[in-house]
């Protein structure tokens, strides 16, 4: 993660996503989350990299930096699984089904899609990043094509737009969620009848380091849904999915 006004994602200083490494990346609705409580996020942010930055050793000074950046995502998280307000279209079936689609119908091209568990309001992904970027590429993801304009009661019409900005560098993981959230957010607004911004533009994104890392990161992704109280059973919900082979179940 970054300091700045961007939380997590920033589009217009996108860090370095090597190729073939698996990554853990979570993005959420446009409004799923109040003003008020990414300000809260802000600030504990900004204090705490304060904090750390009085730490004289870099080893040590690294070490509390990704032990507190995991604490900041699983606060993030939780607040995103005990909503109080904001749009939760993932829990239509017919919205699920189409992002569960889309997922599937880039594995093997883009990506390898290990794991990934749709939320009412945000998505948890797990996969290996393959395809390169080319250096100038456009892979701007804040916006895209999500306005859908209703044109009566019978059809709509969803003009497709795409607003990009070009940078440099082999970001391969902004090519795959500007393709991933602009096909979906273009899809899903559809399927509701609606315009307007689908996604929200910043996503969460970290790489996973080792076995263990990536046993703990699929349990956390399969175990969301149980943890925010809409099933018993991580098997028991329907928009959760697993590679056969990934992890031991």
């Amino acid at each position: 993660m970054h300091s700045g006004q961007k939380i997590f994602y920033r589009r217009r200083l996108p860090h370095y996503q090597p190729p073939n490494e698996t990554l853990h990346v979570t993005f959420r609705l446009a409004g799923s989350l109040t003003n008020e409580t990414v300000e809260r996020l802000k600030r504990e942010h900004a204090e705490v990299e304060k904090r750390l930055q009085s730490i004289e050793d870099p080893g040590e000074r690294r070490k509390r930096r990704c032990d507190w950046g995991a604490e900041y995502f699983r606060r993030f998280d939780e607040f995103l699984d005990r909503p109080t307000t904001g749009p939760s279209w993932l829990r239509e079936d017919s919205v699920a089904a189409k992002m569960a689609e889309i997922f599937h119908a880039h594995d093997g091209k883009e990506y390898d899609l290990q794991a990934y568990c749709l939320m009412p309001n945000h998505v948890h992904m797990l996969a290996t990043c393959w395809k390169p970027t080319a250096d100038s590429a456009q892979v701007d993801v804040e916006r895209s094509s999500d306005r859908c304009v209703p044109a009566n009661s019978d059809s709509i019409t969803c003009p497709k737009r795409t607003e990009v900005r070009s940078t440099t560098g082999l970001y391969i993981l902004a090519s795959v969620l500007k393709q991933l959230k602009g096909v979906s957010a273009y899809e899903c607004n559809k399927l509701l009848v609606r315009r307007g911004a689908f996604w929200h533009h910043e996503s969460y994104d970290h790489v996973i380091r080792n076995d263990d890392e990536l046993e703990r990161t699929a349990w956390y992704i399969l175990s969301n849904p149980v943890k925010a109280g809409l099933c018993r059973y991580w098997r028991d919900w329907r928009w959760t999915y697993l590679k056969d082979g990934v992890i031991e179940t």
